[in-house]
């Protein structure tokens, strides 16, 4: 478990070499800078694990002790972001992609119209158009509120609209008009004529003159 932090928290291994080595030691464990792992290479130099966070502080301690610091390699998470500093390229070019996902994500590229039957797709895309929702639209501009307002004053066949922008896509739900009833003109004379054989039950005309009576047989026709 202490070696997996230590690589998570990232490590390497240094190598020291002076005239007094071993009082390089002794200013490390003054500081309180952790380390492990000491190899003695020959009676001038050693190597040693540390944590690559401390190194600044190794530099300093080695000036100090009259001895000379050197990387040897590095293991964990601080050989990867090392790695990385040496691509700026990489990192550059990542960071660019990145930016441009964002931005892009922000354009509407789809709008999609759900719930409209007699009124034609087109139509209602072409007036959301005017209203600022459309492919290529900056999404974090659009007033989903004000238009909707503005629709339903331009579309008067609509009861009803929603505008729901989620990163790319817009969501349009509708809900059309229910058309009045034709009404029937009372002033044009009419018969009411029956579709099959019977016995009238019970009949109450409203207006006209009837002329059958409760109890009467019908035949098709009549």
């Amino acid at each position: 478990m202490k070696k997996l932090i230590n690589l998570f928290l990232g490590c390497g291994e240094f190598r020291v070499t002076g005239a007094a080595p071993e009082r390089f030691l002794n200013l490390c464990a003054g500081s309180r800078v952790r380390f492990w792992n000491v190899r003695w290479l020959d009676g001038t130099s050693f190597s040693f694990r540390a944590f690559y966070k401390d190194k600044k502080r190794l530099t300093e301690l080695s000036r100090r002790a009259m001895c000379e610091l050197e990387e040897a390699r590095l293991f964990g998470s601080a050989a990867a972001v090392h790695s990385l500093r040496k691509r700026w390229g990489f990192l550059t070019g990542m960071a660019l992609c990145l930016l441009a996902v964002s931005l892009l994500s922000q354009f509407l590229l789809v709008v999609e119209v759900e719930g409209n039957e007699r009124v034609s797709t087109a139509a209602i895309l072409s007036e959301l158009q005017r209203f600022g929702v459309y492919p290529g639209a900056w999404g974090p501009s659009v007033d989903t509120k004000e238009v909707c307002n503005e629709m339903m004053m331009a579309m008067p066949d609509l009861a009803y609209l929603t505008v729901h922008v989620s990163g790319t896509r817009a969501e349009v739900a509708v809900r059309e008009k229910i058309p009045a009833p034709e009404l029937l003109d009372e002033t044009i004379p009419a018969d009411i004529v029956a579709d099959a054989d019977g016995i009238i039950e019970d009949i109450h005309p409203a207006a006209g003159r009837a002329m059958f009576a409760d109890g009467d047989i019908v035949a098709k026709g009549e």
